[in-house]
């Protein structure tokens, strides 16, 4: 077999104090600055001109055009100024906007909004760089030549998700600004992928609809109140999407929703749920280093046409969460182990398909197995039919060396493969007690008591209610589309605590010196990767471990009805 790859545990041999600065959390933003740009129509895209707005409490303060004089003409100028005239509206150069953009949002704090926001902020400036240290990998903007005057600074956190704020100036007291995208906001709100502002203004049902426009970049009446009008759109969904976060109940700055992870990992705050280590300080690193290298989990791709059988769960990783049993190692005191390899190689042998529809067996595979395997069927990471990068297939797998997974995984294959995985040692973490400063809270409508309740069930329990009286509800109603909006953020949060944050890491920018853990350790120079708020080496790994399980089992239902399933082989 060739070369497989493992997830790794991190740890640094010499600890240093990070640096963070923090801001005070601002939750209400009375003040709204909302633009849009636009451009040339060639492959620069240079800025033309643009519209803005400010608010105050939602009522209409003011306003203006703006245009960059390097890039239209002196026709195009006088086609502004007569439209304005007209229409009594200002009109202000670039610079002079620019002077308006700090005044409002770097010294009063005023809130930005646009639609894909990053890309009007790339327009306005002067020039760009690459940022350093906290913001490496990202981009700093340069919008005046005034040094009183910030950069600004915008990184990539996630496919869509991104961070936006000012740099520090020295010799002053300095804070971030705040910033919403609110195509990206929708997005996570709605559970799309993407989504363009026509789009949105339909889903949102806005008073002002976004209108296709035929010929861009030639300035004309017609252009302007286009430019115009997509702002008021654009603040209208602004409006309808902070209406949609209240529905959450979370106590979270809007600014801070990067992803539907912020939301989950928001309710586990407000459930008072602390971190793993902070409960568990003394856990052996080697464990998680070994819990970690069973994690197989992430993006896979195949290339290869192949026939299928097109499956689905419901709430599946709710699911399997409530199947093993997680919350009781989410909410615990510490966690335990104890080695159990002959109970579970005995499991293993009498495992069957009628015995993996038993909701207590589910109960007792949150462990961990070392294996040497030989014609097993289990996951991996490898280069498959000899690409370059490292994928994820389940394969028979023959390996001299010690690997581990988790339990659910060697069922699956005993499933799958009609024969026993042979263990060489298994691990059984034990909850044990339940952690102090637990909160009563209530999140989507729902009243949560983490003492009592389980997150996951309570969450499905209450999301299915909701769904079973939308059956008997007029689809044309308001009643409807509430309770739409309000089972669909219960999907979305229960999704998000299911998996994703529990095996959040944070990868630093410079190398260091790290102890890795995996199915062995190491001493070397690399990227330390810091354990996200809310990351388990048990419940994060052994989910996906979970997921396979499950998709094994109705595999065996399949195969049995005579169909046929094609495994790539390395």
């Amino acid at each position: 077999m060739q070369k497989i790859a493992l997830r790794a545990f991190t740890r640094k041999i010499k600890k240093n104090k990070g640096f963070h600065y923090k801001t005070k959390k601002k939750f209400k933003f009375a003040r709204v600055l909302t633009f849009d740009t636009e451009t040339s129509a060639d492959k620069y895209l240079n800025l033309k001109f643009g519209y803005f707005k400010v608010t105050q409490n939602d009522i209409y303060d003011y306003g203006g055009l703006f245009y960059d004089k390097r890039n239209i003409s002196k026709k195009e100028i006088n086609t502004l100024k007569k439209f304005a005239t007209e229409n009594t509206i200002r009109l202000f150069t670039l610079d002079e906007f620019i002077e308006i953009f700090y005044w409002e949002v770097y010294e009063n704090d005023t809130l930005v909004v646009g639609f894909n926001l990053n890309f009007d902020l790339s327009r306005i400036i002067q020039n760009y760089g690459y940022a350093q240290k906290s913001g490496k990998g990202g981009f700093t903007f340069k919008l005046s030549s005034n040094t009183w005057y910030p950069n600004l600074r915008i990184k990539q956190l996630g496919p869509r998700s991104f961070n936006i704020g000012f740099t520090k100036v020295k010799g002053q007291k300095s804070h971030p600004g705040s910033f919403i995208d609110v195509q990206n906001l929708a997005c996570i709100l709605l559970d799309e992928k993407s989504l363009s502002l026509e789009d949105a203004c339909k889903t949102f049902n806005t008073e002002i609809k976004k209108k296709s426009f035929g010929k861009h970049g030639v300035i004309t009446s017609r252009y302007i109140q286009y430019n115009i009008m997509d702002v008021m759109a654009t603040f209208q969904i602004y409006q309808k999407v902070r209406e949609e976060f209240k529905r959450y109940q979370l106590n979270l700055p809007i600014t801070k929703v990067f992803s539907s992870a912020s939301l989950g990992k928001q309710c586990f705050r407000q459930c008072g749920i602390t971190s793993f280590f902070e409960k568990n300080p003394n856990f052996p690193s080697k464990i998680c280093g070994y819990a970690i290298s069973a994690y197989i989990g992430g993006r896979t791709e195949c290339k290869t046409a192949t026939k299928v059988t097109v499956l689905d769960f419901f709430s599946m990783y709710p699911t399997v969460n409530l199947l093993l049993d997680s919350w009781k190692f989410i909410i615990a005191r510490t966690i335990q182990t104890e080695e159990v390899t002959k109970e579970i190689q005995d499991f293993i042998d009498g495992f069957n398909l009628e015995q993996s529809l038993d909701k207590e067996s589910w109960k007792k595979v949150n462990v961990l197995v070392q294996i040497s395997p030989k014609e097993d069927i289990l996951p991996e990471r490898s280069k498959h039919e000899q690409r370059d990068t490292y994928n994820i297939g389940i394969n028979k797998i023959t390996y001299k060396g010690n690997l581990y997974y988790f339990l659910p995984d060697i069922l699956a294959s005993k499933l799958l493969n009609g024969k026993s995985p042979k263990i060489k040692k298994a691990i059984r973490f034990i909850p044990k007690g339940k952690q102090r400063g637990l909160i009563k809270t209530s999140i989507c409508g729902v009243k949560i008591n983490p003492n009592k309740d389980n997150l996951f069930c309570k969450l499905v329990e209450e999301r299915q209610a909701i769904k079973n009286q939308m059956q008997v509800v007029d689809k044309d109603s308001k009643q409807y589309n509430f309770l739409n909006a309000q089972q669909k953020a219960l999907k979305i949060i229960n999704n998000t605590i299911s998996y994703g944050i529990s095996v959040e890491f944070h990868p630093k920018d410079e190398k260091e010196d790290i102890a890795v853990y995996s199915n062995r350790k190491f001493l070397t120079s690399g990227i330390y990767e810091d354990p996200g708020p809310f990351f388990h080496p048990i419940v994060g790994p052994n989910i996906t471990a979970g997921a396979r399980l499950l998709l094994a089992i109705a595999e065996k239902y399949v195969a049995d009805k005579g169909e046929t399933h094609y495994y790539m082989d390395t």
